[in-house]
């Protein structure tokens, strides 16, 4: 039985989550998300989205991002086949990096933050409307200082 279609539409606001194989971890190294906000980049480019915000954890990913046309699926593809495929090369690893399809939610209102609760991302309504400006937010776990993961907001990324 085939997969059912994505419902993708313009100016549509998505909460996006794509994770690792059997929960694997996808990022090893400063180099690694950096290549996949590289990518994301390029992809928000190529796409012409909004990219609202994101957070890269060790084993999976958060996007919060408008699709001025209906090109999600196609973006998404972009995006995840060309990390996945630097990945296997640069760590030599074969076979699936990404657990099954990447999950959607799609979102009313039009901005968002991420927060840590309890080690795990959350997607929180801010009350401000979001800024242009590229900024950079470093959560930490228990106030003990460590980066657990780097958050970022976005008006729109280049």
């Amino acid at each position: 039985m085939a997969r059912p279609l994505r419902i993708e539409f313009p100016n549509a606001i998505y909460h996006i989550m794509a994770r690792g194989n059997a929960r694997q971890a996808i990022f090893h190294e400063p180099e690694d998300y950096e290549r996949l906000r590289r990518g994301l980049g390029q992809t928000v480019q190529r796409c012409d989205w909004t990219l609202l915000a994101f957070a890269c954890m060790p084993n999976h990913l958060h996007l919060l991002l408008q699709t001025p046309q209906a090109n999600l699926s196609r973006g998404m593809q972009y995006l995840l086949s060309g990390y996945a495929n630097w990945y296997a090369k640069r760590h030599h690893r074969p076979g699936h990096l990404f657990q099954g399809r990447f999950r959607t939610e799609v979102r009313v209102r039009p901005c968002f933050r991420f927060t840590a609760l309890g080690g795990s991302c959350r997607v929180a309504s801010w009350h401000a409307p979001c800024e242009s400006s590229f900024r950079t937010q470093s959560t930490t776990h228990g106030g003990k200082g460590q980066t657990l993961f780097p958050v970022y907001g976005v008006g729109r990324i280049v």
